[in-house]
């Protein structure tokens, strides 16, 4: 609205993480974009200013850079009840990210009707469930991925890694996702597109962990609001810290999950990854 000036170190900080990125996406040969998802604010500045309130975008004051994606969403493409994207949202984003990268055009999208209890409707204290659509497939291919997370052992969301396997992906590639909700959300419209989906909630690339996965794709985004505090990547704490906090309690991973994780960071070529993986994904 105005009220707030974004400290110019934000953008300094922004662009200084962008180069980081990119040096290590050229250093290790890897596809690389970052994403800047539109707050949903935005997407619904006609309404405001119809009752006189002018919304500007954050993202329009200096954060713009040549390998950054601000996709054109609609209000069709977010939940009406939630402040994130549906999953026909994800789907453009990520088929803009592909073509953008030189995909070819993906193909269409199968929906099913199901219901979702959006964060706006509980911070109104209603229980009011909003019917949405949920991508469950590709013309005569459904999703069917493998989920492991780091949830039951977090107390929040900061530290938190998700792994997603699907041997019946449009690609036999390691897909590395490092942002926000938007990208949480929407792993599951992912994973129809990549056989091996890791995401890991951070806002920039972390270096050591890319030595260990070998991508063929990383996507970093953020969604709008968070450009208001931009974090230096060269000054972030350690990502191990998470886990030594007491907000993590490792006891609660479930043998599965664990299994998945240490397979996954030993890398492709070890016996635990061949062991776990070798027979789903080959």
């Amino acid at each position: 609205m105005g009220e707030v000036i974004i400290d110019s170190k934000n953008n300094v900080n922004f662009q200084n993480n962008m180069a980081h990125n990119l040096a290590i996406a050229k250093r290790d040969n890897f596809d690389y974009k970052h994403i800047v998802f539109p707050a949903k604010p935005i997407i619904y500045k006609e309404h405001f200013k119809s009752i006189g309130i002018n919304l500007n975008s954050i993202f329009s004051q200096s954060f713009h850079h040549p390998d950054v994606i601000y996709p054109n969403l609609s209000i069709e493409d977010y939940h009406l009840q939630d402040t994130q994207i549906n999953d026909a949202g994800s789907f453009k984003v990520i088929s803009k990210v592909l073509e953008n990268l030189g995909y070819p055009a993906l193909p269409n999208l199968i929906f099913t009707d199901d219901k979702k209890l959006g964060d706006l409707t509980i911070m109104l204290g209603k229980d009011d469930f909003e019917n949405i659509k949920v991508v469950s497939g590709f013309t005569d291919m459904l999703f069917e991925p493998r989920e492991f997370t780091f949830g039951a052992a977090l107390k929040g969301n900061t530290g938190d890694i998700k792994i997603l396997v699907n041997p019946k992906a449009l690609y036999k590639r390691r897909l590395v996702l490092f942002g926000d909700s938007f990208f949480e959300f929407s792993l599951r419209v992912y994973s129809g597109l990549f056989n091996e989906v890791i995401y890991l909630r951070k806002p920039y690339i972390i270096d050591d962990i890319m030595r260990i996965l070998e991508p063929a794709v990383v996507l970093t985004a953020n969604t709008e609001r968070y450009l208001y505090s931009v974090p230096d990547c060269n000054k972030d704490k350690p990502w191990f810290m998470n886990y030594l906090s007491r907000k993590f309690k490792s006891d609660l991973l479930s043998d599965e999950s664990r299994n998945a994780f240490e397979a996954m960071f030993s890398g492709k070529k070890s016996k635990v990854y061949k062991e776990t993986f070798g027979d789903i994904l080959e």
